[in-house]
């Protein structure tokens, strides 16, 4: 499903509170539903890598927002965002770059059930 990451460990920075990536990011991602498709992700995308509601921050203890799922959770921050596919196929490329970056399995399993029960309001009703 996920064909090429480049660059594979892009950077960040954070500027004004916001973290924001170093370099564009490119991403070929082939799906049943929607084919090959090479994404860029440009240099200067927000993202806050975990996004929690306010009741949930406590589980920041368990799921942090830096370290292997850095790059996973930039990618599908921008695919929600952008509304690139459908919300289950970006839950999947989650998953899919999750398994591919080395994160523990009952953390990306936790965080793929978290998208599917509560990410709707995200993808539906953020901008």
């Amino acid at each position: 499903m996920i064909a090429y990451l480049r660059p594979q460990n892009p950077s960040f920075r954070c500027v004004d509170g916001e973290w924001r990536s170093d370099e564009t990011v490119e991403l070929m991602i082939d799906t049943a539903e929607y084919g090959k498709r090479a994404l860029v992700i440009p240099q200067g995308t927000p993202t806050d890598f975990l996004t929690l509601p306010w009741w949930a921050r406590p589980l920041r203890l368990f799921f942090p927002q830096c370290g292997r799922s850095t790059i996973p959770s930039f990618a599908h921050d921008d695919i929600y965002t952008r509304r690139i596919f459908d919300r289950r196929t970006c839950d999947l490329i989650y998953l899919r770059l999750n398994v591919r970056y080395g994160v523990k399995p009952w953390r990306y399993w936790a965080k793929h059930v978290g998208l599917r029960l509560f990410g709707w309001y995200w993808y539906y009703f953020k901008k």
